[in-house]
């Protein structure tokens, strides 16, 4: 019934079809049957559908693509989406080869700055180390991932920290208290929170 009303274009059955055929609810997993529900039920408005399709691109190694998909379901304050993007990132950066690229890396900043303004807890730590503007804006990010995770600021944050000027810290720190102060609560915006993995390749 899902898949009839599916091909008839209605988002929610396009989503249904889309999370059976990735979980294996329906018999077998199928990610490539899956793709197409997936992204058709997220151009047809369903938001949360981009994260589903963002973890198929990531899992066929598409990660530009996947940031992409993912972005467009940020845009539409689903904080799943903004969850895969800092899940991705994270991942990605333990992948030196990877990290090589510009376009990726480029992918990652784009992706990351949105997700993080929507609540994300990992790319404030991937935004403080991915190509940052300036050191100061690096410190920036490293504050809003300390207040996000509670971790304490790792030795590159300290460093950094020394070499800015008092004038620098103290901007760093009203842009940090600035941008977590504006974070959406996650009851608001977590609209589906999905647990999709893309690392087991």
């Amino acid at each position: 019934l899902y898949k009839v009303a599916a091909d008839r274009g209605l988002n929610r059955a396009q989503y249904n079809v889309c999370i059976m055929l990735m979980s294996g609810e329906a018999g077998t997993k199928d990610l490539e049957r899956a793709k197409p529900y997936c992204k058709a039920a997220a151009e047809n408005g369903f938001t949360e559908a981009w994260e589903r399709y963002a973890a198929i691109e990531a899992k066929e190694h598409n990660y530009i693509q996947s940031f992409e998909a993912a972005s467009k379901g940020v845009e539409g304050e689903d904080m799943g989406a903004a969850e895969h993007v800092g899940n991705l990132a994270t991942w990605l950066l333990a992948k030196p080869d990877l990290m090589q690229q510009p376009k990726l890396r480029q992918a990652i900043k784009s992706a990351c700055e949105p997700a993080a303004r929507l609540g994300d807890t990992l790319c404030p730590a991937v935004l403080a180390v991915v190509d940052p503007a300036s050191p100061q804006e690096a410190y920036t990010w490293y504050l809003v991932a300390k207040a996000r995770t509670g971790a304490a600021l790792p030795a590159k944050a300290l460093k950094i920290k020394r070499s800015l000027t008092a004038t620098q810290r103290k901007a760093a720190k009203a842009a940090a208290d600035k941008l977590i102060a504006n974070t959406p609560s996650q009851s608001e915006h977590c609209n589906s929170c999905t647990d999709a993995k893309f690392g087991k390749q």
